[in-house]
């Protein structure tokens, strides 16, 4: 799996939520081990003032006054008549999804979008295919979907909510409330707070996927990487440890300690080359092999099964759902 984040199209330019950024592949303890904000505290990017020292006054030279009302005039026509009309342009690529005065139209719509590009909603038994729809509108209708150097189509947050709503279908919690923004990207982009090139990543200020990635994960749905289930399972490991808690979230995070005491042995041994199922990615860190478990369970959960019974059987009760027999759900009361 290739790293998380990536860089809009053009020069080189920082993403709007550099400061607060994390990179969960770069994490040098998981959160597992320790709070995740503390890691974003720690990651947080701070700056100071330049304290000039103590200097003798000159004399302004001739034609100074002049420069400095050409200065501030400028500055107000940036203000008041340039960034205006900056801003509305961007906001044409916001997308702000609204409730449909007209349900079904919408639903059928959607279904159309989603049985030609979601495999895993196309497996799916006629009366979860409802309940999926259902829960993709619910989602969409909780976040803002920004697009950078790239048109915004109303099918594209249809199928990223969709990656979301895969994830949690068989979960109680599926709208991941921490969230408020998703970033889509036409490819891959730089972030300049480490000069790293990525295709997605999670921070404090959203969720970020590049399209082309993530297009291409649902395009080939063998080959155990798809960007927008991995993405989808970081967010969900924030939103579980950030987010506003009830009592459903409670247990899923007891769920997920559960999880990693059975993940844990499988990554150190994946790590000391004993064994080998999953992409080499999932060998950056804990994080990383959760996301990367993530991927596998959902794209070839019968060799997950027969490789890791263990590993695979804790992930089917942490998501309450197992994907090699679509529609299945072990707990309906959890859901």
């Amino acid at each position: 799996m290739p790293p998380d984040t990536t860089y809009l199209p053009g020069t080189i330019q920082p993403m709007p939520d550099q400061v607060g950024l994390v990179d969960s592949a770069r994490w040098k303890d998981s959160v597992w081990q320790q709070s995740v904000q503390l890691h974003f505290d720690s990651l947080d990017i701070s700056y100071r003032p330049y304290e000039d020292q103590q200097r003798p006054s000159y004399p302004l030279p001739e034609g100074t006054m002049f420069l400095i009302v050409l200065a501030v005039l400028s500055l107000s026509a940036y203000l008041y008549i340039i960034r205006p009309s900056q801003r509305e342009r961007q906001q044409k690529m916001v997308i702000r999804p609204r409730a449909p005065k007209d349900d079904s139209s919408q639903e059928i719509q959607f279904d159309q979008w989603l049985s030609r590009y979601n495999p895993y909603y196309n497996a799916l038994p006629a009366e979860h295919k409802k309940r999926f729809l259902h829960r993709v509108q619910q989602f969409m209708l909780t976040k803002e979907f920004r697009f950078h150097s790239m048109v915004g189509e109303d099918y594209i947050p249809v199928l990223v909510s969709a990656a979301a709503v895969q994830l949690t279908f068989g979960l109680r919690n599926y709208r991941m409330d921490y969230f408020d923004v998703i970033h889509i990207m036409r490819k891959e982009y730089v972030l300049n707070i480490n000069q790293e090139t990525y295709y997605g990543h999670v921070s404090k200020n959203g969720i970020h996927v590049s399209w082309k990635k993530f297009m291409e994960g649902y395009d080939d749905y063998n080959d155990c990487i798809n960007l927008g289930l991995h993405e989808m399972a970081h967010a969900l490991q924030y939103d579980a440890y950030l987010g506003l808690e009830d009592h459903h979230d409670r247990y899923f995070k007891e769920r997920l300690n559960e999880y990693a005491a059975e993940g844990r042995p499988v990554f150190r041994a994946m790590r000391q080359g004993l064994t080998y199922v999953m992409d080499e990615y999932a060998l950056e860190n804990f994080d990383e092999f959760w996301a990367v478990s993530v991927e596998m369970f959902f794209e070839n959960p019968v060799t997950f099964r027969e490789k890791l019974p263990n590993l695979y059987q804790e992930m089917c009760e942490l998501l309450n759902q197992d994907p090699a027999e679509p529609g299945k759900l072990l707990n309906s009361e959890l859901a």
